[in-house]
């Protein structure tokens, strides 16, 4: 097997086929070749035909990125995902994923020689040492880690100047500006082998060596989730142009609205005061007052002026409310209009940084990085700036197939809970699950609920115990889960309250908790924890609630990539995951398109619990289904084998009904006649 290093330089990266400027690559042993592509099809052609031989030989493609080279690729009329991949961003998004002696000391960060340390707990810093810390996480780029691994210091104005010369998109090239953008292209082609050297030397002595995580199958299936990367986000997602650019005009208007409702909840303080310029202004004091007269007061974060924080951040960690913010309820409201704004900033034309349409093409559809491997335990993990789906639940509706079109979602059903049980082997857990309600199960088996009891008879009980798995789930301690609870079922918990409860959950399921306890201790022994298709956390990880999540969350983000992997060989049409979902565009009346995704999902999920009972076990995971598009009407269609899924014209999440009803006239252009909606 021969390794060809390779970089392309492209522009116009929203479109579904870019424009390739020029490529550089090494064959291993060989002499580099420069490409100049722009405007030159013999050139495109030439290289195509290279790459074709590559494929067929079974060579392997080393890049820095595989989605955005993979993306090259598909501008050149070429499947990506037929070509072997290494992906040196991969393996250094791995490498520094929880290792000190990578991820901190000498580092460039934002062009910038920095020296940097391991950070406390968030909770434990001011935000006067959140902003002048040195505790930053390393980039992901290749100037860092040619810094760090090989000690290369790559000039980032240099760079910096190139990339700006690039998108600039020149209609003819000066010879000069060509030659630079080919020198440029093949200094960054030439640290290629010698980081996939370094890389090859550091596997040979990092403790994970023995695990699988360093073979050529797990290094090459990183590769290949890039180049699955590349396909969906080259697809991008469909949106409604009418309504996004009235949405994004409009965005001031939303805000104010907020600020005016709060104010009608709230008239004896009126929170928002109205400024003559048509600004407003937020008073502080009620703010404080709430604040002092809580029971958080002694551990509110505090700004470097020893005052209470007033930051999202600040109201979050006490306070649950995520997609339902109640009436009256002042921090609820203050956190709804904290999270909007935060929202909103992506559809904000700002100095220097990028919006939502920086990732919207002509086209009508949305392109936006998916970041594979972007969080501990290897998630996707994109910019919520340009992502839509990562926004305010109600803000989805945006997105919306053209005529003939529908998009599906599917989702595992309380997937992380049956991981846990297939994880840990534990029976109740499993049997909690597949009763239908692991939440009423749950507090049936803590006595809390009769054996007779139902969602219905117990409404109370329910809630509780399900923010309790919720929260367990999402790794709350004693603090943010007596506020969760507090937010769900709008009695006031504390944190012996939290306590007493998570307690309950691990003497519930004590399977369960011993796999915790031993998780947490072999990570200690070995000094990393593998997934099942070879990823690693390495052993640097101080949060023992952390260590233990890693493995289902991890998991549940392996089993995300095989679906892809297998819904993308089937011809399925991915247009982006979401969590623990996928989403898929295709002919509205094409519902076998629909049985093909849910039984990839099935598959994907019992793919990697091999033991027998285990396996079968996984078999019980349930799918929640959502089909959309503007040929549809409220209310379900039926798959060809059987399957009822609920239908919509357009896409409203329940969770944000109420600020969607509020928010939709928005959506509209007033008092002008109706554009076309699509490109």
């Amino acid at each position: 097997m021969t390794r060809i290093h390779l970089d392309f330089e492209y522009n116009h990266t929203n479109r579904a086929r870019m424009n390739l400027v020029c490529c550089h690559l090494i064959e291993d042993g060989k002499q580099g070749i420069d490409y100049w592509l722009d405007g030159d099809e013999k050139a495109r052609f030439a290289l195509k035909e290279l790459l074709k031989e590559y494929r067929d030989a079974g060579d392997s493609l080393v890049c820095f990125s595989a989605t955005a080279e993979a993306s090259a690729l598909i501008a050149l009329g070429l499947d990506p995902t037929k070509f072997k991949w290494i992906d040196l961003q991969a393996e250094w998004k791995m490498l520094i994923n929880h290792n000190s002696r990578w991820a901190y000391g000498d580092q460039i960060i934002d062009g910038k020689k920095k020296t940097t340390k391991p950070p406390k707990s968030k909770w434990d810093m001011t935000e006067e040492e959140k902003r002048d810390s040195d505790h930053s996480k390393p980039d992901t780029n290749l100037v860092a880690c040619a810094y760090k691994l090989l000690g290369v210091e790559i000039d980032s104005d240099h760079k910096t100047k190139m990339r700006d010369l690039i998108i600039s998109c020149p209609a003819s090239w000066a010879p000069e500006d060509r030659q630079a953008v080919l020198d440029y292209c093949r200094s960054d082609t030439e640290i290629l082998p010698k980081l996939l050297d370094r890389f090859l030397d550091l596997y040979r002595e990092d403790p994970a060596r023995h695990s699988g995580a360093y073979t050529a199958e797990a290094v090459h299936w990183r590769g290949e989730t890039g180049a699955r990367a590349a396909l969906i986000e080259k697809t991008g997602y469909p949106v409604n142009r009418e309504k996004v650019t009235n949405f994004a005009a409009t965005v001031p208007d939303i805000l104010n609205d907020i600020r005016e409702d709060i104010n009608r909840q709230f008239p004896e303080i009126k929170v928002f005061v109205k400024n003559k310029d048509g600004s407003y202004t937020a008073k502080q004091k009620p703010q404080m007052d709430f604040i002092d007269a809580s029971p958080y007061a002694s551990r509110w974060m505090q700004t470097d002026g020893k005052k209470h924080s007033l930051a999202l951040e600040a109201w979050t960690r006490h306070y649950n409310y995520q997609h339902d913010y109640p009436e009256g309820n002042f921090p609820a409201q203050m956190i709804r209009f904290l999270k909007t704004k935060q929202n909103l900033n992506g559809f904000i034309p700002s100095s220097g940084k990028k919006t939502f349409f920086d990732t919207y093409s002509d086209d009508g559809r949305a392109r936006c990085y998916l970041n594979p491997y972007g969080s501990q335990s290897s998630r996707f993990q994109p910019p919520s700036t340009g992502f839509i789906p990562l926004k305010s639940a109600w803000m989805r509706s945006l997105i919306e197939p053209l005529p003939g079109f529908a998009i599906t979602s599917i989702d595992y059903a309380s997937q992380e809970f049956l991981i846990c049980a297939l994880l840990s082997k534990d029976q109740k857990m499993y049997e909690s699950y597949v009763s239908g309600d692991p939440y009423l199960a749950f507090a049936k088996l803590a006595g809390a609920v009769p054996k007779e009891g139902t969602k219905d008879s117990h409404p109370l009980e329910r809630s509780r115990f399900k923010s309790t798995v919720l929260g367990i789930g999402y790794l709350m301690g004693p603090i943010s889960l007596a506020a969760k609870l507090t937010a769900d079922t709008g009695i006031p918990h504390t944190e012996d309250d939290a306590r007493k409860l998570t307690e309950l959950y691990f003497s519930v399921y004590d399977r369960y908790s011993y796999w915790v306890e031993e998780t947490i201790g072999e990570y200690r022994r070995r000094g990393f924890l593998t997934l099942p298709d070879g990823w690693v956390m390495h052993g640097d990880n101080p949060n023992h609630r952390s260590i233990a999540n890693c493995p289902v969350q991890g998991t549940g983000a392996a089993i995300m990539r095989r679906a892809i992997h297998l819904s993308q060989k089937r011809g399925l049409k991915i247009i982006f995951p979401l969590h623990d979902a996928k989403y898929m565009e295709h002919p509205v009346g094409e519902l076998w398109r629909v049985d093909v995704l849910a039984n990839s999902m099935v598959e994907a999920f019992g793919h990697y619990f091999k033991d027998p009972v285990v396996h079968g076990w996984s078999q019980a995971i349930r799918l929640d289904y959502d089909i959309w598009g503007p040929d549809l009407t409220d209310g379900y269609v039926t798959t060809p084998a059987g399957r009822k899924v609920k239908s919509q014209k357009i896409y409203i999440d329940p969770r944000g009904k109420n600020e969607y009803e509020r928010f939709k006239k928005f959506f509209k252009k007033p008092d002008t006649e109706k554009e076309q909606n699509h490109a």
